[in-house]
């Protein structure tokens, strides 16, 4: 791409220096030094600063959001302590002997 981009700077500046029938004298003179070489990898990109920096940041987060919630708590239900007094429940049969009647048991 570089070479492209030299090739063409070169051709711009010729035709615009004809265009303005500048004299050769006053004309400006380009040389590619070197030629562009495909870029090759030295060493490999260390992935420590960015995992340490998003760690950081997810732990921040988190503690913002923990300190947050304590600050302003919501209203939870507390259950009640207080056990309402209920009448015990009782089978059929001694229901029957409160009446008056016998309990089918109870005959023997």
């Amino acid at each position: 791409m570089a070479g492209i981009v030299a090739q063409t700077l070169q051709t711009y500046l010729k035709q615009t220096e004809v265009a303005s029938n500048t004299p050769l004298n006053q004309r400006v003179g380009v040389q590619i030094t070197l030629k562009a070489t495909k870029a090759t990898l030295v060493q490999g990109r260390r992935m420590t600063v960015p995992i340490v920096l998003f760690l950081a940041v997810l732990i921040a987060t988190l503690a913002l959001a923990y300190v947050l919630e304590n600050l302003r708590p919501s209203a939870r239900s507390v259950p009640s302590l207080v056990v309402e007094a209920r009448e015990p429940v009782e089978s059929a049969a001694p229901q029957r002997a409160r009446r008056g009647a016998a309990a089918p048991d109870a005959r023997s």
